[in-house]
């Protein structure tokens, strides 16, 4: 019930209120009084009023006037246009039954326009099944073209499907698998998807979510091809630039920025963060909330990473959620608070997330707990808490370690042998014999290849072998 409240955006409360008032046939129902209870969590109040069995009637009651009113004002938003087009498609074919050709087919023509301005596939094989139906007639369009023409959005209609089945196949098994390219690859091929064919923001947004997926599990963004890229830019301002797909739109523009910032292109990133903010003014207010924690923590990250720490800092400050929907921020701050060397202000920030990993996992995704890991570690060794760290070292291994071991070139597990090496002797660090170590046990990428928080996790042993400023070794190391 609270779940259908919170989607309710403000102006659509005041028009639910006014919905339950011309349904309310007796003055003393409470369902109203409940409504605004429970925005304010006060139903229990309710529940002692009324007793337990008349609450939970009332309750049920309400929820499925909650329903009712969203199913309602929905169709009004956003299948008005269809329901439309559907009256009138009747309309046309019993025009043509009647052998009023000529305002039959005007009438098609306008309302297979229609159906393609909002992109709606099944329409407009309707509406071209009904020109061919007649298009025996001399003023039917060109029989060969309306033949072609439903062919080719028959496939991509078809092609939308795939990638639908495709995408949800491979979120559902991406968390299980060992090598999410493979993943990937597989399952475009056993849906036969057309990598050409029926694109607007919503399939390539999950393109772009999947690309995401592929570099955040294999800590290789390097190699994420963005094939789709140059089908963006086609649908922008194109027919199919639809309302109705605008949270698409800002989610596939947040993932390319996302995937440029973690290649390193920091201009092209910010470019993407740009347009979606521009794209988010747009969108429903709800989504939008959201959507600002996804926008300043790129924002956060790219200044980071492009020298301006402070700057960074007072953004994600600015910020602060203790809801899960905080946590990215919170964690790039608490990384952005050590590499200023606030230690204790990082350790109290992370300390907010005490709860286990298998927590953690149900709600966010692995590479943010892989890095709340990595960055505790640290903090833990600075702190002198070496007890700990060792825990949460073991804690990583015990958990994580097949799944690190899987993946290519990552120097993850050699690197936590080096930390444990650190902690015991920690005397040696500078010394020639664990520089030599260091080269005997971790088998470098190419700079540009290294993932970029990885990266300052590595930067932190070197600034101690080096005797340096952390965060000065990690701007060298993103600029080599």
């Amino acid at each position: 019930m609270n779940s259908f409240i919170e989607i309710l955006e403000k102006d659509q409360k005041s028009r639910f209120v006014k919905f339950l008032k011309s349904k309310n046939r007796v003055k003393e129902t409470k369902n109203i009084e409940l409504f605004y209870a429970m925005e304010s969590s006060k139903e229990k109040n309710i529940e002692k009023q009324i007793g337990s069995n008349a609450y939970r009637g009332l309750k049920k009651r309400l929820l499925d006037n909650v329903i009712n009113f969203l199913a309602e004002d929905l169709i009004k938003k956003e299948v008005s246009e269809e329901l439309k087009i559907i009256k009138q498609l009747v309309v046309a074919r019993k025009l043509m039954d009647m052998s009023y050709f000529k305002e039959g087919f005007k009438l098609l023509n306008t309302l297979r326009d229609r159906a393609e301005q909002i992109d709606h596939y099944s329409l407009l094989n309707e509406v071209y099944h009904t020109q061919i139906q007649f298009s025996y007639h001399e003023l039917a369009p060109d029989q060969d073209e309306l033949f072609k023409e439903l062919i080719h959005n028959s496939k991509a209609q078809l092609n939308q499907e795939k990638l639908n089945m495709a995408f949800a196949k491979i979120k559902k098994e991406i968390k299980q698998t060992l090598n999410v390219k493979d993943l990937v690859d597989s399952v475009y091929k056993k849906f036969e998807i057309d990598l050409n064919v029926g694109f607007n923001f919503k399939s390539l947004f999950q393109l772009a979510e999947l690309a995401n997926s592929e570099g955040a599990y294999s800590n290789d963004y390097y190699s994420v091809n963005l094939f789709f890229e140059d089908k963006v830019a086609k649908v922008m301002g194109s027919k199919l630039d639809l309302p109705k797909h605008y949270t698409y739109k800002a989610d596939l523009l947040l993932s390319l920025a996302n995937i440029y910032l973690r290649k390193r292109d920091f201009r092209r990133s910010e470019q993407y963060i740009n347009k979606a903010e521009l794209v988010l003014n747009d969108c429903p207010s709800e989504f939008k909330k959201v959507r600002v924690f996804q926008v300043k923590t790129l924002h956060g990250l790219r200044l980071t990473y492009s020298g301006e720490l402070d700057t960074s800092i007072d953004l994600l400050k600015g910020l602060y959620s203790k809801a899960l929907k905080g946590a990215y921020a919170n964690l790039v701050l608490v990384s952005n608070l050590f590499l200023k060397g606030k230690i204790k202000a990082a350790k109290s920030l992370i300390g907010m997330y005490y709860r286990s990993d298998s927590y953690y996992e149900k709600y966010l995704n692995k590479e943010w707990i892989l890095n709340k890991i990595y960055i505790e570690v640290i903090i833990a060794i600075e702190s002198g808490d070496i007890d700990y760290a060792e825990s949460r070292m073991n804690s990583l291994i015990r958990r994580y370690g097949a799944y690190l071991k899987s993946l290519p070139q990552s120097h993850v597990l050699p690197f936590v042998k080096l930390v444990r090496y650190y902690c015991r002797y920690p005397e040696e660090v500078t010394s020639e014999k664990f520089a030599a170590k260091v080269d005997v046990t971790i088998k470098w990428k190419p700079s540009e290849q290294e993932d970029l928080f990885l990266m300052t996790i590595f930067a932190w042993l070197k600034s101690k072998m080096l005797k340096r400023d952390t965060y000065t070794v990690v701007l060298e190391l993103i600029r080599s």
